[in-house]
């Protein structure tokens, strides 16, 4: 699917992305890519509060 492909992609673009001497978000979008309920679109309002991304 078009949703699938392009988590995929995202998530290929972020392993690839390298900042040097800042701290980024990388991580945890990437863990977000690879939650279940984002891939199954189970996202409310109250999603990052909903789950531990630490």
């Amino acid at each position: 699917s078009d949703r699938k492909e392009a988590i995929e992609r995202l998530d290929a673009a972020l392993r690839e992305t390298v900042l040097d001497g800042v701290e980024t978000l990388i991580p945890l979008h990437r863990k977000i890519l690879r939650e279940p309920d984002f891939v199954n679109r189970k996202i409310t309002i109250s999603y990052l509060e909903d789950h531990n991304f630490r």
